[in-house]
């Protein structure tokens, strides 16, 4: 069973922006000097780099807390960037999309195998409250 589903990105409508704070977040009492906004937030722009190489992929197998990765996570992966030593990947292994850490001896590690590397993930998209 593949652990990743592809979701195209829609660059047919206009992105939407964002009201972003101009303040950083930290624990405390924030400042009243902080009330104000910056330039909007847009989530497509800073998600996604090169549109016609990046696609959303639904993460659906069980959570992976040393990658910080839980279930139901959407990753940004762009299949136009190389994988650089412990990038996060996704890999086509025998036919299923596989997420893995990139390392040095990949290739040996999965030698004989019907592999591939699918894309690098460059963004992770996490609802926090339902």
């Amino acid at each position: 069973m593949n652990q990743l589903v592809i979701l195209p990105v829609d660059v047919t409508h206009p992105a939407r922006t964002y009201p972003l704070m101009a303040c950083r977040v930290v624990a405390g009492f924030p400042s009243p000097a902080n009330d104000y906004l910056d330039e909007p937030l847009n989530i497509q722009e800073l998600l996604v780099t090169h549109p016609a190489s990046t696609f959303f992929m639904n993460y659906t197998a069980r959570p992976i807390p040393s990658e910080m990765v839980n279930t139901g996570d959407i990753l940004v992966v762009d299949k136009s960037v190389r994988p650089w030593l412990g990038a996060l990947v996704v890999v086509c292994l025998e036919g299923e999309m596989k997420l893995r850490r990139w390392q040095e001896n990949e290739r040996a590690e999965l030698a004989g195998e019907d592999w591939y590397v699918w894309g690098v993930v460059v963004g992770l998209a996490r609802r926090l409250v339902k």
